[in-house]
């Protein structure tokens, strides 16, 4: 009877100080959220390459693709790295480039296997062909607000 009460006691604390765990994250979420950003700087200084590996149509693809052609960055181009030269997606990559000529935006495909992770390849050829100092990496899917690149990117500037 004595183990029984133990066990049952035992189980009684850790359920309330689980419950506690969790109230005390809702707390600290809570906190983190309402915290003021620090604004971003309106120019960043150096230019980016974005390097978006990409395979097949994704649902919405055209459009997670278009929110990163409108970017309010000063300086930066997007690398599309297709593996194959037939994927579905290269007419997509080419409706995209006459819809935003503004936009340097480049098409790279067939780059080559240096391993058994497509994607890691396709992002070494991507590498390769990138044009500016900064990389910043996206999936096919994601999708950006205007400002993404320069929130990215403005920890690069602080000079810790």
């Amino acid at each position: 009877m004595r183990l029984v009460s133990a066990v049952a006691l035992l189980l009684h604390l850790l359920t309330f100080g689980s419950l506690a765990y969790m109230l005390l994250t809702v707390v600290a979420a809570h906190r983190w959220r309402g915290a003021a950003q620090p604004p971003t700087p309106k120019l960043p200084s150096e230019p980016v390459s974005l390097l978006r590996p990409v395979r097949g149509v994704d649902a919405d693809a055209y459009e997670s693709f278009a929110t990163f052609c409108r970017q309010d960055h000063p300086c930066y181009e997007i690398l599309f790295g297709v593996l194959d030269a037939d994927d579905p997606v290269l007419p997509i990559l080419e409706r995209l480039r006459e819809d935003f000529p503004q936009v340097t935006l480049r098409i790279v495909v067939g780059s080559p296997i240096l391993g058994p992770n497509l994607k890691v390849c396709n992002l070494a050829g991507l590498e390769a062909e990138a044009r500016h100092p900064i990389l910043v990496l996206c999936d096919s899917d994601m999708r950006a607000e205007p400002d993404f690149l320069r929130r990215v990117t403005a920890p690069l500037r602080q000079p810790e």
